[in-house]
């Protein structure tokens, strides 16, 4: 009885959340084409890092995309007023930052309506949402859609949260996986040797980039 238990259980799971999720992961590698044009997009803040990571983007004339998670916003509300006021796109990454794979409508209902409220207050309305992970599911489907939000995942991420990567590392990574369409994942909070590395190597990476004719575009900019 407990063996057939298990396998239900996989089975749902498997087409609730998992296989959901890997879908999408391979449509967004291939999803776009586009001449040098790439989008930089920072996820978990904002932090106490997003500020260095803000001046870098003005000393380098980069646009990004934030995806915020609302917990951190109320934490640091000047910083998103930044964010906005240096003509960056604010996105929704989550509420509090927790994974959607067992999570039931009812819960992440709840905390769409808490995030979307938050940012409201701020005058801003996302139109971009990128889950904890990029872990979907089948509710997650229908609660983008109820709250008009396009779904956004990546096609590049380097590792940043790791704690014994480095800078380097982290530069070399980001300048070879760089294409044309790349939607790169990194991340301005969560941890804090990952912005410090991060940082370091955004001041690598973004000169050579821009050397090579790259420029840097909105997730809005892709979709329009």
């Amino acid at each position: 009885m407990s063996w057939k238990l298990n396998n239900i259980i996989i089975i749902i799971l498997l087409s609730y959340s998992i296989i959901p999720t890997f879908i999408d992961r391979l449509i967004w590698r291939r999803r776009f084409t586009r001449d040098r044009e790439v989008a930089l997009t920072f996820d978990d803040g904002p932090g106490i890092y997003t500020e260095a990571i803000l001046d870098l983007l003005v000393k380098y004339k980069v646009t990004a995309s934030f995806f915020v998670v609302t917990d951190n916003v109320e934490k640091y509300p000047n910083i998103v007023k930044r964010i906005i006021k240096e003509g960056h796109e604010i996105c929704l990454h989550s509420r509090a930052h927790k994974m959607n794979i067992f999570r039931s409508y009812k819960a992440m209902d709840k905390d769409f309506i808490h995030a979307l409220d938050e940012l409201e207050k701020m005058g801003v309305r996302p139109k971009y949402y990128r889950p904890p992970w990029g872990v979907f599911n089948l509710d997650l489907y229908r609660l983008i859609k109820k709250y008009n939000l396009r779904k956004v995942v990546w096609n590049v991420m380097v590792g940043d949260w790791r704690k014994f990567t480095t800078p380097e590392i982290l530069s070399r990574k980001l300048i070879r996986r760089t294409k044309g369409g790349s939607i790169i994942c990194v991340h301005d909070a969560g941890t804090d040797h990952g912005p410090k590395n991060l940082i370091k190597a955004l001041e690598i990476y973004l000169p050579k980039i821009l050397a090579k004719g790259y420029r840097f575009i909105k997730i809005d900019d892709i979709y329009n």
